[in-house]
């Protein structure tokens, strides 16, 4: 698609063409993301899969010229409008759609509410009573899904301006690994630009976790109760999160992180290292503070 072929959301100074939308560190084919702070422009240089750019005027002389640039007042809400009328108006999102596939030897709760199409579940897979399956969900093998759980629903993607406020539909969906285990009442988002929400294998998440659009978690990780993941953060594997604790969106936590209880943490966390507090930082650190103030 080119930006010329665009509703009049934005203006265009160099058109270009892309085949997805996402934030400025979306990896894909072809992206069209947007800029309204120079500080993220190193990322936007960085990231090949950047083909298009919606961005403040002052910004242009700023982007590279192979780069299809389109500006506005506005960019971010110039983008999500366009979000929201190609997920709405066109088959820019959509997904082969197929009659929902449960294997034979899956267990699934007569009260359990799973859609008719787009959903895809696994052998030896259990769904307990009141679950809710939306479309576009992949479901693996061998996985549980305790009571009252949502899977594949709309999340919290507000963008508040002068006159509305606007919701990004979420127009991707959802994967849970082979060997998880989801417990009670765990919500799990879809993706929002088409892409999809992924729990890796054998993870256990625990009752009332929230997991947010976007969000990429790796195998054998754990994530304690009442814990929110806020949209488009990559897990690492083997990581340990504790119960009630939140982690912002847009960050890393690497590979055998480990987040203690009731943590809030607003930056990136590096692979095998433990974070604690509000705001969270390393553990070491953290206990040296606790000890001035005792």
């Amino acid at each position: 698609m080119k930006l010329s072929d665009c509703p009049s959301f934005f203006k265009i100074h160099n058109d270009g063409n892309f085949l997805s939308l996402g934030i400025l560190r979306y990896s894909g084919d072809e992206v069209l993301s947007f800029l309204t702070d120079l500080s993220y422009l190193p990322i936007l240089l960085n990231n090949s899969s950047i083909s298009c750019i919606i961005t403040f005027p002052d910004f242009i002389c700023n982007i590279p010229s192979h780069i299809g640039i389109a500006y506005s007042s506005e960019p971010r809400r110039s983008f999500l409008e366009l979000h929201n009328y190609l997920a709405l108006n066109t088959d820019f999102y959509s997904k082969s759609k197929f009659l929902t596939n449960i294997h034979p030897t899956a267990k699934v709760s007569p009260s359990a509410i799973i859609a008719e199409n787009n959903v895809s579940i696994g052998e030896r897979t259990i769904i307990h009573p009141n679950v809710v399956i939306n479309k576009n969900v992949t479901i693996g093998s061998d996985v549980i899904i305790r009571a009252g759980s949502i899977i594949g629903t709309e999340g919290f993607y507000p963008q508040r301006y002068a006159d509305k406020i606007y919701k990004g539909i979420h127009s991707g969906g959802v994967d849970i690994g082979e060997g998880s285990e989801l417990q009670a009442n765990v919500t799990v988002c879809s993706g929002i630009f088409g892409g999809n929400t992924r729990v890796g294998q054998n993870c256990m998440i625990a009752n009332g976790v929230d997991i947010a659009h976007d969000v990429t978690i790796g195998e054998k990780t754990l994530i304690g109760a009442g814990t929110i993941l806020s949209g488009n953060l990559v897990i690492g594997s083997n990581v340990w999160i504790g119960p009630n604790s939140t982690i912002s969106n847009n960050l890393v936590i690497g590979d055998g992180a480990n987040i203690s209880l009731g943590s809030v943490v607003t930056c990136s966390v590096p692979h095998h290292t433990k974070y604690s507090g509000n705001f969270a930082i390393e553990h070491k650190k953290f206990l040296q503070f606790i000890r001035t103030i005792r």
